[in-house]
């Protein structure tokens, strides 16, 4: 075969190899996540991809822009609010990179009569524009809070996590909003909940604790083994490693695997950086992520192999 030919096809698995390593991102491709709360707070956040060449705001520039758009939401609702820019990550792949913001807004819904209501705040004028653009919405609510009514209404809807997804920012724009969760009857407010129902939860804590200690008497007899995702967590490394190294060094430090709420918080990652790092090391087929509960346990793949042999 001719030189030449070699050369034609090296470099036309060079390009099937890059192409390849930029699956999945695309430029200026924009999702929101809004994390509603009870108290009218809701948690914004923002992921863009923006290729390499492209600049975007550091954490204050963030901040001031956010800040006007609040200024405006404030003025236009009548109602007293405050926006803080808690972080900002990015992941390259390939030409993009993929850029994270994210931010708590005060009193972003209003909240009365046991009802949690959103619509006023998009009023103001090129809200999703003014922020990355348009892009995929969700919304997630709190747990004993159920849908009354959405306008408009989304692509998806999953009671069961209770989330709500809409394809684009088009149809929030023209500022007619309405989505009202109301709490569920028999729900009442924690504090109501404890003074009413005091005596059982004191004596429901009792047995609790007994039958803890005499599990753990049992289990210690039996076997000497050590849990590895309630093994002490190692100190945070301050050198140079990207955050999948150091997640793979936690993890082998404590025997390979911990709940995934554990590397948030000790690499005081925010929950949906954790997610996004965590599912890329899947991917990679660096861990195993298994769900347990509301929490997840992450397992190196080396060692469940281990565990299986």
């Amino acid at each position: 075969m001719p030189p030449r030919i070699h050369i034609l096809i090296l470099v036309a698995a060079m390009i099937i190899l890059l192409t390849s390593t930029e699956k999945g991102y695309s430029e200026n491709q924009v999702e929101y996540a809004l994390e509603i709360s009870d108290n009218g707070s809701t948690v914004w956040m923002i992921r863009q991809t923006v290729t390499v060449n492209d600049t975007y705001d550091d954490l204050n520039q963030f901040q001031d822009r956010v800040k006007l758009l609040v200024d405006e939401a404030r003025n236009e609702t009548s109602r007293n609010m405050f926006a803080e820019a808690i972080s900002i990550s990015s992941i390259m792949s390939g030409s993009y990179i993929s850029v994270e913001y994210v931010f708590r807004w005060d009193n972003f819904s209003n909240t009365e009569d046991g009802n949690i209501l959103i619509g006023d705040v998009f009023e103001v004028h090129g809200l999703f524009p003014r922020l990355s653009g348009d892009g995929a919405v969700q919304i997630t609510y709190p747990p004993e809070y159920r849908i009354n009514r959405i306008l408009p209404s989304p692509s998806r809807r999953d009671d069961s996590t209770r989330l709500l997804e809409w394809l684009g920012t088009a149809e929030f724009d023209n500022g007619n909003v309405d989505i009202a969760f109301k709490r569920e009857a028999g729900t009442p407010g924690l504090l109501e909940a404890v003074g009413q129902n005091i005596v059982l939860i004191v004596g429901a804590a009792m047995i609790l604790a007994g039958s803890a200690a005499s599990i753990l008497v049992f289990r210690r007899r039996k076997t000497k083994e050590i849990n590895p995702f309630e093994t002490p967590l190692p100190p945070t490394s301050s050198g140079l490693e990207s955050d999948e190294e150091k997640v793979v060094k936690m993890l082998t430090s404590v025997g390979g695997g911990a709940y995934q709420s554990a590397i948030t918080e000790h690499f005081g990652f925010s929950r949906s950086k954790t997610s996004q790092l965590l599912s890329v090391m899947e991917k990679n087929g660096t861990i195993k992520k298994r769900r347990k509960g509301r929490d997840n346990i992450v397992t190196l793949v080396k060692k469940e192999e281990e565990e299986k042999r």
